[in-house]
């Protein structure tokens, strides 16, 4: 029965990440600036996971243990399209099967299952829900799954998305996700899938995602590749216009797809989040202020036409870690404060020579804050990389001893004969 349902319980204090800790109750406290007094009440969508009813628990019990009121949105792409598309709520349970691949939900999870059918029959009081929220929070997963909660079949944002981003531009809410959370947030294109060898020589392709797999399963469509860097033209909820976001970025050194996919979908900015760090946007008198919370940090990227010279991809980058704040205004991005030092010792840190291992950029990036020398030169598949500094390029050190770095640009040269790749 619900009532004997096992929970899934969060303990903060036992987090094995205490970065990833101070990121949850940093993101309470924003949503706190909003509530007057109270708890704020935040909403977590669980749409992006490969099941939507999994991870209610967890996000529950961990933004309660920092501080917030939690409650499930119960948003996914089949209560959509019961909502949205006139399937009717009786259809919900296939509809999951149908879209989302998740039978017989109401046996693992009977009252998460009741209360999404509850607010399927009384939809007025599911998008009045976002009237009373301070927060919302989106779980890991699949973008495009998340996306698909969002968007009718016509591909207009339905009266959920509107809502959220009336709320948005007010200041009334504060929004934050995790992994594919962050990525659905993108503007004018959200990367959906792809790995950074095989985007640098076949280039992003606006398309549906491959289907997971397919490949190796030999479902692929035809000259259809698993690995293949497809974006979605229209973007994602797109909170904040004009950005695409990225996540695992240094980890899986993704910092050569965000290039291209620059590049390829006509998109100018674009910001890459490390693992255990986030980056927090707030807006500003003077624009968007950028600082960077957590473990490491991360990458924000100026594709700026001007510094365009092809076949090469050029970028003026901007490594933020945790100690300085840059404001964007004007189609400009500055530093506006920060500690201008690089004191702490990463003399020794280990600097790979291939610039599509993980974290060997980030590594570079710090080299170049600390080193004289004006160029770090790295291999790249078949071409590469270049981080430069330029006259205003300036570095910092952390309270923790993270090395920022701002105003320096990325080179990707690639080789003068590609490989021919087809489709394995």
């Amino acid at each position: 029965s619900a009532d004997r349902r096992l929970r899934e319980i969060a303990s903060l204090d036992h987090s094995k990440r205490s970065e990833g800790v101070a990121i949850l109750r940093a993101f309470v406290a924003a949503a706190a600036q909003r509530s007057q007094g109270r708890k704020p009440l935040i909403a977590v969508v669980t749409a992006s996971s490969n099941d939507t009813f999994d991870p209610v628990d967890f996000y529950l019990s961990a933004l309660r243990e920092a501080g917030a009121e939690p409650v499930w949105w119960p948003l996914d792409a089949a209560l959509a399209a019961a909502v949205h598309a006139g399937k009717g709520c009786d259809a919900l349970a296939d509809l999951r099967l149908e879209i989302l691949a998740l039978p017989a939900r109401e046996a693992v999870f009977p009252d998460l299952v009741a209360a999404q059918l509850a607010a399927c029959r009384n939809p007025d009081a599911l998008l009045g829900m976002a009237d009373r929220m301070q927060g919302v929070f989106f779980s890991g997963g699949d973008q495009w799954r998340l996306r698909q909660a969002f968007f009718d079949s016509k591909d207009q944002p339905n009266a959920w998305l509107k809502k959220l981003r009336t709320l948005y531009a007010r200041g009334d809410i504060v929004v934050g996700g995790t992994s594919a959370g962050t990525a659905v947030q993108s503007g004018l294109a959200m990367l959906s899938n792809g790995e950074t060898e095989r985007a640098l020589v076949s280039g992003a392709i606006a398309a549906t995602p491959p289907e997971p797999g397919c490949t190796r399963a030999l479902r692929c469509l035809p000259g259809q590749d698993e690995s293949d860097l497809t974006y979605w033209p229209l973007g994602g909820l797109a909170l904040e216009a004009g950005w695409v976001f990225d996540t695992h970025f240094s980890e899986r050194a993704r910092e050569l797809r965000l290039l291209q996919l620059l590049h390829d979908s006509g998109s100018r900015w674009g910001i890459g989040v490390d693992e255990t760090s986030a980056i927090h946007l707030r807006s500003t008198e003077n624009g968007i202020e950028f600082e960077a919370l957590g473990a490491s940090g991360a990458w924000i990227f100026d594709f700026d036409p001007a510094l365009q010279t092809p076949p090469k991809l050029r970028a003026r980058v901007h490594y933020v870690a945790p100690g300085a704040r840059l404001v964007w205004a004007d189609q400009t991005l500055t530093l506006g404060s920060a500690s201008l030092n690089s004191s702490a010792d990463h003399s020794r840190r280990r600097l790979s020579s291939d610039a599509l291992e993980g974290g060997a950029l980030r590594a570079s990036a710090v080299r170049l804050a600390i080193q004289s020398a004006p160029v770090q030169v790295m291999n790249a598949g078949h071409g590469d990389v270049r981080l430069k500094r330029t006259a205003s390029t300036r570095s910092w050190s952390s309270p923790a001893g993270q090395i920022g770095i701002s105003d320096i640009i990325i080179e990707y040269s690639p080789a003068s004969q590609p490989p021919h790749v087809e489709a394995r």
